[in-house]
């Protein structure tokens, strides 16, 4: 679990529809799915930079106050390498 504060304009300012959005522009990054409303939002992606490669999928809820998320990602550093795989809630 991590905690964080922000003032009430920071929040305002960045939800989590614009950072969706941000990620979106990523240009190593092609989107599998991508979905937000209600409350809800799931993401997928599949990256690569520079000869790494990464898949994620990250689902969650949200509030005005408050945030969960459950992430997995696999990364392959260069090619040839095995994947590493990791998740968290």
């Amino acid at each position: 679990t991590a905690r964080s504060c922000a003032s009430a304009k920071a929040v305002t300012a960045d939800t989590l529809e614009k950072r969706l959005a941000a990620m979106s522009r990523n240009p190593g990054c092609r989107f599998t799915h991508r979905s937000i409303g209600g409350g809800k939002y799931a993401i997928a992606a599949d990256c690569s930079s520079a000869g790494a490669r990464s898949s994620y999928r990250q689902t969650g809820t949200y509030t005005p106050t408050g945030m969960t998320m459950k992430m997995a990602m696999t990364m392959q550093v260069a090619p040839g390498q095995k994947p590493v795989s990791y998740s968290f809630s």
